[in-house]
């Protein structure tokens, strides 16, 4: 059986290179010879912050979500790679596709502060203004800038936040490029409103197309109409011991989706999402208890 060696590290709060040191198979007994794998060397990799730097500021996420619903959104910023002296940096606000005032409450200049010595994350809440119109998802972004005491802006330094609309209008389906519609075995052809949304490795957002297919099925492009890259599908289960609507999904592509699925005749709404780099198959048979 393979046999282990334990050497102890010793650590320091030292900046200094990596470093290295060796360890060699010697005089064997026994009758035993040494191979050729008789020497390995091990790098001790430095991880103390640089003497007295200041830091950099960034934010701890490039994008951040939040409802429509809820009062405000939180955005963190941290502090690495050095805490001496006291710093501080300016947060704004700017337009995306949400606008300031009527979606959320714009923030000018706001001041993040860390003390000597402090690398503790601080936040900053955004207020955001509902209304009770559906309509898509709304961006803003928040940018850092303007560092004091030495400190550097690190990346990112703008975070892209996405206001989530959860406002249902109960009215049949109506299909359009980016709404599938589906019966799910209801009979109503128009009764389940499906929309996808997708975000990318680069956080890059966007509008799934939808693409019907049968009366309880269909499925979604996000780049190409040559590249179908979602099925989903709605069950009716009624009858059954669980007496609901069954909704499905499969994904042949591994970007980040949220999908959103309204029963127009209940104006009952379920929301089902993906992380990035995740290639998701999923089935819910409890999905709306809307029967019949």
């Amino acid at each position: 059986n393979p046999k282990t060696f334990t050497v102890p590290i010793v650590n320091d709060s030292v900046e200094e290179p990596n470093q290295s040191f060796s360890v060699q198979l010697v005089n064997p007994l026994g009758g035993a010879t040494i191979g050729t794998n008789n020497d390995i060397v091990v790098t001790i990799n430095d991880d103390d912050e640089p003497s007295g730097s200041p830091g950099t500021i960034r934010f701890t996420s490039a994008t951040a979500g939040v409802s429509e619903s809820q009062p405000n959104v939180t955005l963190t910023a941290e502090r690495v790679s050095g805490s001496t002296g006291p710093v501080s940096v300016l947060l704004s606000t700017a337009n995306g596709t949400a606008s300031a005032g009527s979606d959320y409450q714009a923030v000018s200049n706001a001041v993040l502060s860390w003390g000597n010595g402090d690398s503790s994350n601080k936040t900053l809440q955004v207020p955001i203004v509902g209304d009770s119109n559906e309509e898509s998802n709304e961006t803003f972004t928040a940018t850092l800038s303007a560092p004091t005491g030495g400190a550097t802006i690190g990346s990112p330094a703008t975070t892209t936040v996405t206001i989530n609309d959860d406002d249902v209008t109960c009215s049949p389906c109506v299909a359009d490029a980016t709404t599938l519609c589906l019966a799910g075995g209801s009979g109503d052809p128009n009764r389940f409103r499906v929309r996808v949304n997708w975000e990318n490795f680069q956080g890059g957002t966007g509008a799934g197309f939808a693409v019907p297919f049968t009366p309880d099925s269909g499925f979604f492009y996000f780049f190409s109409p040559n590249n179908l890259e979602l099925l989903v599908k709605m069950v009716r289960g009624c009858g059954t011991a669980l007496n609901a609507y069954w909704f499905f999904y499969a994904a042949a592509s591994n970007v980040g989706l949220e999908y959103e699925v309204l029963d127009t005749t209940a104006c009952v709404t379920k929301t089902y999402s993906n992380p990035v780099g995740n290639f998701a198959s999923f089935g819910d048979i409890n999905a709306l208890a809307t029967c019949p």
